[in-house]
C-alpha cells in the first residue's frame, strides 16, 4: 500500500535536517471552548477553527443570527468572583425581524440587586439603567444570518465588560448570560467549518502517545499529558478550564507537524476523557471517534427464539394461549423475530469415485 505525502513533506523529508517537528493538540470541548496546545511555543495553522453553532437555551449559549423573525431574552447572571448565578444583573431582549435588522430592549433588573449596568454590542452601550434608556434601540452593524451576535454587559461596579457565550470569552472565565429563545427560529440550519487560521499554540503539552494503527476494530488509545503549573495563588489555569469546561467527550485533533513544510507527518482525530488530575499535570485520554469498547450492541439476543414479548404490539398476537417463542408455533409468522439455524439435509449419500489402480504419469520425450 502506498501512502501519498504532502508534496512539501516529500521534498524535505529525506534531508533529515532543518526545524524539528512539533506536536500540536487542538481541543474543542462540549461547551464550545477551543484550546490550542503544543510541546513548544509555535504559531501554526489550526485544524479545528471554530465551534459549531448552537441555538440552545441556557447559560453560556451563543447568539447566532437567525434567517427568520425570532426573539431571544438574555438574563445576565451575577458570577463576579465565582457567584452562584442567582442574582440578576438585568435582562434585555433582542428581536430579529428576519430582514437583517434587530433591536435591543432593556427589561429592568430584579429586586435583589442595585446594580445599574448598561448593555450593548461592539463596545458601545445602547440601553440600560445607567444610560436611563429602555429602548427598543436598533443594533448597528448586525451580523449576517448564521454569524454570531455578541451582546455585552458594561458593569459599572467593576468596569469589566462581560459577553454572551461560553465562559472562555469572559475575563473571569465564568458564564454570565443565560439565553431563552421565546419564538421563531433560533439559529441556522447549515454550517461549514471555516478555513484554518494562524494560531499561537500554548506550550502546555508535555507528553503525547505513540499511536499504533490496526486494520481491525481495535481502538487506538493514548494519553496526552498537560501541565498544571501556571496560575495564581487561588487556582491553576488548567484547573479553571476543567471547572468551566467539559472535556468528557471533547473533540481533539493531534498532529506531528513539520514547521518547515507547514504540513503534518501524522494527524489523528478522536474524543477525549479525563484520565487523571494530579498536582502538576492533567492527563487526557484520547481514543478514536468510534470506540468499539464503548459502543453498545444490540438490545436483543441473536437466537432461534423470538425476541418479542408474547401479545406485545411488536408481536401482534391476539391468541389466548402463549406461544413457545419458536418459529413452528408462531401465532403471527410475519412478525417472527428470530434466527432459523436448523437446517435439514436431503441430498442423500454416495461413495466417492476413487481410482484404485496405480497410474504412472511419467512421459518420455
Amino acid at each position: 500500500m502506498s501512502v501519498s505525502l504532502n508534496s512539501r513533506l516529500a521534498a524535505i523529508g529525506g534531508a533529515h535536517t532543518g526545524i524539528a517537528g512539533v506536536n500540536l493538540f487542538d481541543v474543542l470541548d462540549v461547551n464550545g471552548n477551543l484550546y490550542y496546545w503544543s510541546d513548544r511555543k509555535i504559531t501554526a495553522l489550526n485544524v479545528i477553527t471554530e465551534a459549531p453553532p448552537t441555538s440552545a437555551t441556557g447559560s453560556g449559549a451563543r447568539i447566532w443570527v437567525p434567517d427568520a423573525a425570532a426573539t431571544v431574552r438574555i438574563n445576565w447572571e451575577d458570577q463576579y468572583g465565582g457567584g452562584d448565578q442567582h442574582f440578576g444583573n438585568g435582562s434585555v431582549s433582542v428581536i430579529f425581524d428576519g430582514d437583517g435588522n434587530a433591536t435591543i430592549t432593556y427589561l429592568g433588573i430584579s429586586s435583589g440587586t442595585l446594580y445599574t449596568n448598561d448593555f450593548g454590542v461592539n463596545g458601545v452601550a445602547l440601553v440600560g439603567a445607567g444610560l436611563n434608556v429602555t429602548g427598543p434601540v436598533d443594533i448597528p452593524n448586525l451580523p449576517d444570518a448564521g454569524k454570531e451576535l455578541v451582546v455585552e454587559l458594561f458593569c459599572r461596579t467593576t468596569g469589566n465588560i462581560y459577553k454572551t457565550g461560553p465562559a472562555s470569552v469572559n475575563v473571569d472565565n465564568f458564564k454570565h448570560a443565560q439565553l431563552t429563545w421565546l419564538d421563531g427560529r433560533s439559529g441556522i440550519e447549515h454550517w461549514t467549518q471555516s478555513d484554518p487560521v494562524t494560531t499561537e499554540y500554548t506550550p502546555w503539552l508535555l507528553t503525547v502517545p505513540e499511536f499504533t494503527f490496526h486494520r481491525a476494530a481495535v481502538t487506538d488509545i493514548g494519553s496526552f499529558v498537560i501541565q498544571n503549573l501556571s496560575g495564581d495563588t487561588l487556582a491553576r489555569d488548567m484547573e479553571r478550564k476543567l471547572r468551566s469546561s467539559a472535556f468528557e467527550g471533547a473533540q481533539f485533533a493531534f498532529r506531528h507537524y513539520d514547521p518547515a513544510a507547514e504540513a503534518p507527518w501524522l494527524e489523528v482525530h478522536g474524543k477525549l476523557t479525563v484520565d487523571d488530575t494530579g498536582p502538576d499535570t492533567i492527563t487526557l485520554k484520547g481514543a478514536a471517534g468510534i470506540n468499539s469498547a464503548d459502543t453498545d450492541g444490540l438490545d436483543k439476543t441473536f437466537s432461534e427464539s423470538c425476541q418479542w414479548d408474547w401479545g406485545s404490539p411488536q408481536c401482534g398476537s391476539s391468541e389466548s394461549t402463549e406461544c413457545d417463542y419458536s418459529y413452528s408455533n408462531c401465532q403471527n409468522i410475519v412478525r417472527f423475530s428470530g434466527c432459523l439455524n436448523n437446517y435439514e439435509k436431503n441430498f442423500g449419500e454416495s461413495s466417492a469415485n476413487t481410482a484404485t489402480k496405480q497410474i504412472n504419469r511419467a512421459r518420455r520425450i
